[in-house]
């Protein structure tokens, strides 16, 4: 059985996460799906250029990237913060397209020694870019292995 003291303590740390999580999620934005991202705040801002082809993005297609963004900012942490920048563009391949594979989402991430490029198509906007994101978590995913195996056979 746990010291008074310590919990105490641990009913304290309940509340404060509650509180947090209860704030966070009087955001309407919050409150349709998107992730949350406490802990990966803490890590380096990357570097990306957002660009729009053939649409306007609307402010929930940015908060959703953004939080894309933050997500996948925790497998590039190891890397070089001012050599990693990612280039994400959304939109319409062309103004008359109107059925099909309509929305389109691409990301050109640079990291050091490598350019990783994704690129996902679908009829819902929103859609395109979680594939898209997925695609480039396995693609930053496969290189740091490499480079991690890479490096243990140089140092052996």
């Amino acid at each position: 059985m746990p010291y008074p003291k310590t919990r105490w303590l641990q009913k304290e740390k309940k509340l404060q996460r509650r509180k947090r999580d209860s704030n966070l999620l009087a955001n309407p934005a919050l409150r349709r799906g998107l992730f949350l991202v406490n802990f990966y705040d803490r890590l380096f801002p990357m570097k990306y250029i957002l660009q729009s082809k053939n649409i306007t993005i609307s402010p929930g297609i940015t908060t959703l990237i953004e939080s894309k963004i933050k997500m996948l900012e925790r497998f590039v942490s190891r890397f070089d913060p001012e050599a990693v920048e990612a280039r994400i563009e959304v939109g319409k391949p062309s103004r008359h397209h109107h059925t099909g594979l309509v929305f389109y989402a691409e990301i050109n991430l640079k990291i050091p020694g490598k350019l990783l490029r994704a690129e996902a198509t679908h009829l819902d906007l929103v859609y395109a870019v979680n594939e898209v994101f997925k695609e480039m978590e396995r693609q930053v995913k496969d290189y740091k292995d490499k480079i991690i195996t890479k490096n243990k056979f140089v140092q052996n």
